[in-house]
């Protein structure tokens, strides 16, 4: 959701996802789906989806998925 185009990163097999699958299946299932109070609609809401599991965040409230997020947006860079 929002005005604002999120980052699209699509990963397909290679040295760096094999290194990547452990750590998201070991961390996805600890992250639930939220939308953080006080966030402004036209804010694109990010998403990790894997493995047929999607976690979505609208806003700044879930550290461990900003972590995860930023990982992931630096390995794949």
């Amino acid at each position: 959701g929002g005005n604002i185009r999120p980052l699209r990163l699509n990963v397909w097999r290679g040295s760096l996802v094999v290194s990547m699958d452990a750590r998201l299946r070991r961390e996805l299932p600890g992250l639930s789906s939220r939308q953080c109070p006080g966030t402004l609609p036209d804010i694109a809401t990010e998403y990790i989806r894997f493995e047929g599991r999607t976690v979505r965040v609208h806003g700044n409230c879930e550290p461990a998925f900003t972590r995860l997020w930023d990982k992931l947006d630096a390995t794949f860079r």
